[in-house]
This record gives C-alpha cells, structure tokens and sequence, in this order.
C-alpha cells in the first residue's frame, strides 16, 4: 500500500531530519553554486535595457517538454529573486485563454532551500521550465527587485517572456 504524503508534509519532515538538512544544506553551498551558473549577455541580447526574460528553446524530458529560460540583466544593479538559486527560480506560468492571461499552478513549490539568489549587472542564467499538459500557449513570468532587503516588497517588478506555443 503506498501513502501520499502532501508537498508540505514532505518540505517539514524534511527540515525535521537533521541528516536530509544538512546534506540539502552542503549540497547546494548558495552562491558558490550560483557562480557556475552565472553568464555573460549573449550578444543577441546586449541591445537590451534592463531586466528581461527570454526563450530559448525546448527540451524533452521524461516525457515532458521543458521550456529554456534566460534571465538577462542589462540593469545598472544586481537583481534579487526568490529562489534555490540562480538555476532555480521561483517562476510563475501563465496561460492564454480566451484571449486573457490566466495564472497556471506550478505547484511544486517546497520552502526547503529557499532563498535570494542575485543576478549582477551585466550577466544572465538559464533556467528551465515544465510546458504544462494540453495548453497551448503559455508566459513564463519571474518577479525581482534591485533591493535584496524588501521585506514589504515595496521595490518588486515582474518581468514576462514573449508568448511561448506549445512544441509540435
């Protein structure tokens, strides 16, 4: 017999094991692991101002198709983000329908390593996201700020992909 145990459950059984929490801890050493995946501007993106959001193409994995994301960041500041690090954000989906934008549940969400990873002036990370099933069209969307400390989330912009068609 096997028991579901809701993503909640988990992230809080997981922080209650000291032995699950110290490996999540030494396993992704925050920004000794951001710095690998920190990039320089591709030059196709270069003319851009500010914070933007790109695709970049697909991929297929376990049956899914995956979506490549790039954060650039032509801003004259670091950028903050809440996530596990620069390769994993904190991304939000939406999808078109009826001609309006309709928030999609990613759902997978778990506080367990989370944080604020910065992005500097002048670079840019990958990152890949789920195509959700039996949609057509979707925007991937990330929210930053240029102040690390915003607890109020006073100084907080979201910045969106162009619309993304579901593969072939």
């Amino acid at each position: 017999m096997k028991t579901k145990i809701s993503p909640l459950i988990f992230c809080v059984i997981t922080l209650m094991m000291p032995s699950c929490a110290h490996k999540q801890r030494h396993a992704h050493d925050g920004k000794k692991a951001d710095k690998a995946h920190i990039e320089v501007v591709p030059d196709k993106y270069k003319e851009v101002n500010g914070v933007s959001l790109h695709f970049e193409g697909w991929e297929e994995r376990h049956g899914s198709s995956r979506v490549k994301c790039r954060l650039v960041n032509q801003s004259d500041a670091t950028v903050y983000f809440t996530g596990y690090g620069i390769p994993s954000p904190w991304y939000r989906i939406q999808k078109a329908e009826n001609g309006a934008w309709i928030e999609h549940n990613v759902g997978w969400f778990c506080g367990t390593g989370l944080r604020t990873p910065a992005l500097p002036s002048g670079k840019s990370s990958v990152f890949w996201v789920f195509f959700p099933e039996n949609t057509e069209v979707i925007r991937v969307g990330l929210t930053f700020s240029s102040n690390q400390f915003d607890p109020e989330e006073k100084d907080v912009d979201i910045v969106w992909t162009d619309e993304i068609t579901a593969p072939p």
